[in-house]
């Protein structure tokens, strides 16, 4: 294979890994920004609830075919977004706070 091939050969995987890059830096921006879209109108929570089981049924079918590093990210954002959905020990503090009456307004002091 003569140099200016080579030169070619390389020039074109460059090229294709360049256009991997920026593909996956758009798809992360876009990621992020949907996020915080939805973090503005309060719908993330519902969002995460939303997508946990399908993020786990795509692990679930991947590792069931391959493990590999894609399956491992999959369970892991499912793990994530299955946390994120459900209500905290402090979110339940709060609750349970806010449903109990106030006792300082049952004094007799009126």
């Amino acid at each position: 294979m003569s140099d200016d091939g080579l030169e070619t050969l390389m020039n074109l995987i460059l090229l294709r890994f360049g256009l991997i890059a920026a593909v996956v830096v758009v798809i992360a921006i876009l990621i992020v920004a949907g996020a915080l879209w939805l973090r503005r109108r309060g719908a993330l929570d519902t969002a995460a609830r939303r997508a946990a089981p399908v993020a786990r049924r795509a692990a679930e079918h991947r590792r069931s075919e391959r493990s590999d590093l894609l399956s491992a990210g999959l369970s892991g954002l499912a793990t994530v977004l299955e946390q994120r959905g459900a209500p905290s020990d402090h979110d339940r503090a709060q609750t349970d706070e806010a449903a109990r009456p106030d006792r300082d307004s049952h004094d007799g002091d009126a």
